[in-house]
């Protein structure tokens, strides 16, 4: 392989890799401090949280210059090259491909331009340790709803070379790698490694990468069916269920599931799948598993304004309102700024007739978040017809002074 043609040939694969991973990032130090989990900081971690800033202003402000900058693509590229190749001129063929002016320009635009399409909002929530060390949490809401965790993989230069998914459950290095194992060509040590022990041949070999040229080429069902066809064992490695995940997302809710649903046979208990399974468990009306991968997640991320407000809603659904009241009250304590916590304890109150929680509730909104509430614009609203004919109320609207 020389080097045009690995330069040419990992350009045109970062070109056409339309299922890339968001890379994002960091918001202030001042959000780390309201929210902070208490995790003691090292001087590393006091400069991951300095670096934090100048990255999420980057984001923000869709600066792709600055962005590339504070993005460590070779040692990425290290990695995806060190787990596709065995011999050693591979590996540095593939990092000059990818680590050269072009390539990392291509690969910072699929980075961060995907996530431009979708208004978000991203914030830093605290620092959480992660195998032993000590990684930035960071969180995205979708202005559609809904929101992503990302644990971010800093270098001594406090640059991201890598990062962890919540909603995919594992590195953006490891997804990457798997995408490029479908679209050129690798040594048999790559397919050994991926499997582990299962036995791998040449035909096994062929079909992966043929799936990822059916993929590349938009034809899903096609490169889904051919997954199906790969032998037993193998359907129950982690990377064929990750491609069928994918895949079927871009075919029907049914086959969707069903991949969901072997995640959770063969991986189910693994921390890394939890906050993906949520809502297969939700789909599946399994309460138990719903709510047993909820307490899982905060206990791998930490409360936050989210988390609490999911966990709110979960129990809200099951008509655990004592524990959806907890929750929510848990999400706007962790997170004061976060909104919608406020909102849920509003309709839970006003729901039970509880007037006084309704009350006390408008205050607190009033106080963090500064909205004004008058008759007029509570009276807007159907529902609140009972509280404003309450004693409550009355006592309320005379302390408005």
């Amino acid at each position: 392989m020389n080097n045009k043609t690995t330069h040419n040939t990992y350009l045109n694969y970062l070109r056409n890799l339309l299922t890339i991973f968001l890379l994002s990032s960091l918001v202030s130090l001042a959000n780390a401090q309201q929210m902070g989990g208490k995790n003691q900081k090292s001087d590393f971690t006091e400069q991951s949280a300095a670096s934090a800033g100048v990255f999420v202003d980057a984001l923000n402000a869709k600066d792709l210059d600055t962005l590339g900058k504070l993005t460590d693509t070779e040692k990425l590229g290290r990695i995806v090259a060190t787990a596709l190749f065995s011999k050693q001129k591979d590996i540095n063929d593939f990092i000059l491909g990818f680590s050269s002016p072009s390539t990392q320009k291509v690969l910072i635009n699929n980075l961060f331009g995907q996530f431009f399409i979708e208004e978000a909002n991203t914030l830093f929530v605290r620092m959480i340790d992660e195998q032993g060390v000590l990684r930035p949490l960071v969180r995205i809401d979708y202005a559609t709803g809904g929101h992503e965790y990302l644990i971010l993989y800093l270098n001594e230069a406090q640059k991201v070379y890598d990062f962890h998914l919540a909603s995919k459950g594992g590195l953006f290095s490891t997804s990457l790698t798997q995408a490029t194992s479908l679209m050129v060509s690798t040594d048999d040590s790559f397919f050994g490694k991926m499997f582990g022990n299962a036995k791998i041949n040449q035909d096994v070999m062929n079909k992966f990468q043929q799936i990822g040229r059916l993929r590349q080429a938009g034809q899903f069902e096609q490169a889904y069916r051919l997954l199906q066809n790969m032998p037993e064992e193998m359907k129950k490695q982690r990377v064929i269920i990750d491609t069928g995940i994918m895949l079927a997302q871009n075919i029907n809710d049914d086959e969707y599931l069903t991949q969901l649903g072997l995640l959770d046979k063969h991986f189910g208990d693994s921390p890394s799948t939890q906050f993906m399974l949520i809502d297969y468990y939700v789909m599946t009306n399994n309460n138990t598993k719903t709510l047993q991968a909820m307490a899982n997640v905060i206990e791998r991320f930490g409360m936050d304004g989210a988390l609490g407000e999911l966990s709110a809603n979960l129990h809200y659904n099951l008509g655990q309102m004592n524990e959806a009241l907890k929750y929510a009250y848990l999400g706007v304590n962790a997170e004061p700024s976060f909104e919608p916590p406020y909102w849920t304890l509003l309709t839970i109150y006003n729901e039970q007739q509880n007037y006084q929680g309704v009350a006390d509730t408008l205050n607190l909104i009033s106080d963090r978040l500064y909205y004004e509430f008058t008759p007029e614009s509570l009276g807007s609203e159907p529902s609140f017809a009972g509280f404003l004919a309450s004693d409550e109320f009355k006592t309320w609207y005379q302390n408005q002074g």
